[in-house]
């Protein structure tokens, strides 16, 4: 890759400029792993484009401290999020972050997306389109991958310029390649194209809407979709957003009216958009083989089996809540929501900070039989065949374990949009789960003898006296495994880590009973296991 080329895949003149103008003196440049390999091509560019742009512009004392470039390449799990947590380390001001991204918004640091460009052929991009749109009667919503935003203005034109054809294709918006954090002390203004002068400062903010429509006094949000109304009480179009891309639809159409086309490879942003609207049609532009691609079947698949999963979590007794991200905002409440939902269905709940969660970890955890991962929409749905138990979305989570809850179709993934259909109110009440409920993996009837509040409850008062036992001494139990309760298949009814590990056949080295006199180290072997030095040489 050529200087030149290197310049425009990084964007290096923008986020140089965006550096300058902000006076940003620590600035984090987060990499994917695909693209570790140009970080240092791309630092040393960046550099110098920065010290090229201060000496062509007008600067005081302050601008005259040299910009620290810090790579961040250890972001494998969930890389299109900015990792605030990594940034902080360095004590970064600011985040740079290459590649596929999620636009989830980050707590404390603001963040400067570059997407990358991959090759589109507008000519032919354009003229498919015209023809789809000519063949179908429904209208056209066009989305697409980030990394094919910098061609769709072009796309756009060429479409416009067509007045042969009545078109009804509506594109989504250009997300802006700068987010502010949701928390901040005081409010910082950017720039995030260039400007003559700093009175022109700007405050981009990824949530603001984008719509630009007139006599808008009232927005209502729903899951995905904000209902924008006029001064008159009338609802006059209706916002989406998704993964950062935006669209506005007219009052009297919903998702349903529409096809949805995808411009770009088939990523994770893609299967969020299937999942979300899996009602809507969706087809893919295929930006390599420069095709139309239909057959969305896999796309299907992919919903049939998260509603396994659903169906699987409401037979299992002890979860464990993975914490994916620390930097996504709004982690946290969710994850107290999660936990809230689970215990007051009468499971027991185990929080897992890991890092980054992989296979080899989640086995050190046989006792959980289901997990639910907090994390960006784009990381959230993994793929659990190569998981012992399989990995849920908070969303998911609720339909399993909140009484009452039947999936509609619907779906959500962001962390913004409401998990189900239980207030916080209902959630934290506890249901009785008096009533049976026909397990598909059992094959017959189960339910619970005790309310969900009760269960809890006695889960915490076990827990306060263990806690207390705890600030004294280790305690041996004479019959650990008494307290299981056998149910009436003889499968045993684990409903926590510690009744586990009492039910399994080896529970790890025996500890020696209390009165045994105490033993002084001696000397051990000394040597090699191939010949000590107390063995005879042969």
């Amino acid at each position: 890759m050529d200087q030149k080329e290197l310049s425009e895949q990084f964007d290096i003149v923008a986020t140089a400029a965006f550096i300058t103008r902000n006076r940003f003196q620590r600035v984090a440049l987060q990499f994917p792993d695909e693209l570790l390999t140009h970080s240092v091509a791309v630092a040393g560019a960046l550099k110098k484009e920065i010290a090229k742009q201060r000496n062509l512009s007008i600067v005081d004392e302050g601008d005259n401290v040299p910009v620290k470039l810090f790579v961040m390449a250890d972001t494998t799990f969930g890389s299109c999020c900015a990792d605030e947590v990594a940034a902080m380390h360095a004590d970064a001001q600011c985040i740079v972050h290459y590649g596929n991204a999620c636009l989830s918004r980050t707590s404390r640091l603001p963040v400067w997306y570059v997407f990358g460009r991959s090759a589109v052929d507008v000519e032919d991009c354009s003229t498919q389109l015209v023809e789809f749109a000519s063949k179908t009667s429904k209208p056209l919503l066009v989305l697409f991958g980030l990394d094919c935003s910098h061609q769709i203005p072009s796309i756009q034109q060429r479409i416009s310029d067509n007045r042969d054809a009545d078109l009804n294709i509506t594109f989504a918006d250009i997300t802006p390649q700068c987010m502010m954090p949701s928390l901040s002390n005081e409010k910082q203004e950017i720039i995030p194209e260039d400007s003559s002068s700093y009175t022109d400062r700007k405050e981009y903010d990824l949530s603001r809407d984008a719509g630009g429509l007139e006599e808008q006094t009232a927005v209502t949000h729903n899951g995905n979709a904000s209902e924008v109304s006029s001064s008159h009480g009338e609802a006059v179009s209706s916002q989406y957003s998704l993964g950062g891309l935006k669209w506005t639809v007219r009052k009297d159409t919903t998702m349903d009216d529409y096809v949805i086309v995808w411009i770009g490879e088939e990523r994770p942003g893609l299967t969020n958009v299937t999942l979300v609207y899996n009602t809507t049609t969706v087809v893919r532009y295929d930006c390599t083989d420069r095709k139309m691609v239909t057959d969305v079947a896999s796309q299907s698949r992919v919903l049939k089996r998260r509603y396994y999963y659903v169906e699987r979590a409401k037979d299992a007794n002890v979860v464990g809540i993975v914490v994916g991200t620390l930097g996504v905002a709004g982690y946290a409440d969710v994850i107290h929501r999660v936990r809230k939902i689970v215990e007051s269905a009468g499971k027991k709940a185990y929080t897992l900070v890991m890092g980054k969660p992989n296979p080899a970890k989640l086995a050190n955890f046989p006792e959980c039989e289901v997990f639910v991962l907090v994390a960006c929409p784009q990381t959230a749905l993994i793929d659990s065949r190569e998981y012992l138990a399989p990995l849920l979305t908070p969303f998911e989570a609720e339909l399993a374990f909140v009484e009452g809850n039947q999936w509609t179709g619907a779906y959500a993934l962001e962390f913004n949009t409401d998990l189900g259909h239980a207030s916080p109110s209902e959630v934290s009440a506890g249901t009785k789960l008096e009533e049976p409920r026909f397990s598909f993996f059992s094959g017959g009837y189960v339910g619970r003898s005790r309310s969900a509040t009760r269960d809890v409850e006695d889960s915490n008062s076990r827990a306060i006296v263990i806690s207390k036992a705890a600030e004294h001494a280790l305690q041996l139990q004479a019959n650990p495994s008494s307290s299981i309760i056998t149910t009436e298949r003889g499968a045993l009814d684990i409903k926590s880590g510690a009744e586990y590990l009492a039910a399994r056949t080896y529970q790890g080295l025996d500890i020696s009973e209390v009165g045994n006199p105490d033993l002084l180290a001696l000397p051990g072997r000394k040597g090699r296991a191939a010949h000590y030095k107390d063995e005879a040489s042969s």
